[in-house]
């Protein structure tokens, strides 16, 4: 490293932070200095700028505008945005407070960099950290990498995996992420999709600390209407329609998912254990979100927060489709899946439930990945059999399939190979069948049959081709 960047560092850093409080963030006493440290590569320091605008004192609401230096590079969030500089991190900014504040990066008529600022007066606090970094660097400020923002009331970072035929560009899934660890703001099921003939949209959940279900900070909505506005505007460059997309996600992911596309009404949803009574959720689990979202962690709020996915089902469109997968030994499957259910049956959606044994939901991730992958190459294939979770994988001399049904579910499998041979595993209610690795290390495909233990109905699915892997991995 050039001896010169530290100090270079350092003086953009103070040329960062006397634009902040030139802006409207005062020093005046109020500031509070915060967490020093013993490194000698910036500042290292943290510095707390409580928002102080006098001519806007009366109002709910201000905008404050900061220039910022054109060297320096933002990656701006929607609480908090990292500053870089040479490709140093410098800073980072983060909102603090008990009320509705938002970060948007804006370009001037003049070609100059803004960071606009959304808070209120007396409660907005910036936080300018130079040390103790929080944000985990997944490289959407990296061009190369195929992230954009979008630039709306509240903006969004994005990323689209195109189709790679003709006929998949004519289908769209919009995938909604999980809860992550704090301010790792990432997305899901990359993997379990990536050669799935269809356009692939990943949108990042990344206002406050942890994420806003897509929704709400302190009760206002501007989040999820710009969430939607996007969806809106992405869907139609694509010259696509409703009816050819489908939304996907778990846990909190799965809830977005069901939120957004009912709202916007769109073909189907596919959701993981998804939370339907989120205030109950986040009141057992992270105050920090029940406060950000609704502006207090009591049970007034939990209960506030509680009726808003019914609201939002009974003000729907009920002609997008519901699809649940949930393990049995899930907690969400009576607090959260079965409350959803009745009232996807009461409202008049059409829904369906895949109760599979076993699965907590710490394993929600691995349960929908299978079944996030298995339904897409059906869609894919526009095949009309209703698929199970399954993965494959190859061993040394045998070939390891594992699929999972229902509670109620006893399975049969065959494995062909390309020249026709067939290989019979009678019904048993394991989810894993060994078979031995066929002659040539052929291409294999299986067909399942379900049959029910309620009424002794067989139904089946046949999967796609599985070609012969590295040993051990587990391919869906």
């Amino acid at each position: 490293m050039d001896n010169n960047i530290p100090a270079r560092v350092e003086f953009m850093c103070e040329t960062l932070i006397e634009s902040i409080v030139r802006s409207g963030f005062r020093s005046d006493g109020n500031s509070e200095q915060v967490a020093p440290s013993d490194s000698t590569e910036t500042q290292n320091l943290a510095f707390r700028f409580p928002l102080h605008v006098d001519r806007y004192e009366d109002t709910p609401s201000t905008i404050v505008s900061i220039p910022v230096p054109g060297e320096i590079d933002l990656e701006v969030h929607g609480h908090c945005a990292v500053a870089r500089y040479d490709g140093v991190i410098l800073a980072e900014l983060e909102l603090e407070g008990p009320a509705v504040s938002g970060l948007n990066l804006r370009t001037d008529n003049d070609g100059l960099q803004i960071l606009v600022v959304r808070g209120q007066p007396g409660a907005t606090r910036i936080l300018v950290r130079t040390d103790d970094f929080r944000v985990v660097d997944r490289g959407v400020w990296d061009t190369a990498s195929g992230w954009k923002s979008f630039a709306g009331d509240r903006d969004l970072w994005h990323l689209l995996e195109p189709a790679k035929t003709s006929s998949g560009m004519n289908r769209l899934f919009v995938v909604f992420s999980a809860i992550g660890d704090p301010y790792d703001f990432t997305y899901n099921y990359k993997s379990s999709i990536s050669d799935v003939d269809s356009n692939r949209l990943y949108i990042l959940d990344d206002f406050g600390a942890r994420g806003s279900y897509y929704w709400l900070d302190h009760r206002d909505e501007t989040i999820f209407h710009s969430v939607q506005a996007f969806i809106l505007e992405f869907v139609r460059e694509l010259d696509l329609s409703m009816t050819d997309v489908i939304f996907v996600g778990s846990s909190k992911g799965g809830t977005a998912a069901i939120l957004h596309g009912v709202s916007l009404g769109v073909k189907e949803v596919w959701a993981g254990a998804p939370q339907y009574r989120v205030g109950d959720y986040l009141f057992g689990t992270d105050t920090s979100i029940l406060n950000f979202m609704s502006g207090g962690s009591s049970v007034v709020e939990r209960d506030w927060l509680n009726n808003r996915m019914q609201l939002a089902l009974m003000e729907g469109e009920t002609k997008t489709k519901i699809r649940v997968a949930v393990g049995s030994k899930d907690h969400h499957l009576p607090n959260h899946v079965q409350p959803l259910i009745v009232d996807t049956t009461r409202f008049g959606y059409e829904s369906e439930l895949i109760e599979v044994a076993g699965f907590p939901h710490a394993k929600i991730g691995e349960l929908f990945g299978h079944y996030l992958t298995a339904k897409s190459h059906q869609l894919s294939s526009a095949s009309l059999e209703d698929v199970l979770p399954h993965a494959f994988r190859w061993m040394s001399n045998d070939i390891q399939f594992m699929c999972w049904g229902a509670l109620d579910q006893t399975l049969c499998v065959d494995m062909y190979c390309e020249d026709g041979a067939i290989n019979r595993l009678p019904y048993t209610n394991d989810n894993e069948f060994i078979f031995a690795v066929p002659e040539k290390r052929q291409p294999v495909r299986f067909r399942v049959y379900k049959k029910s233990t309620k009424n002794s109905e067989i139904t089946a699915f046949t999967t796609r081709w599985f070609f012969p892997q590295r040993k051990g991995r587990i391919v869906n």
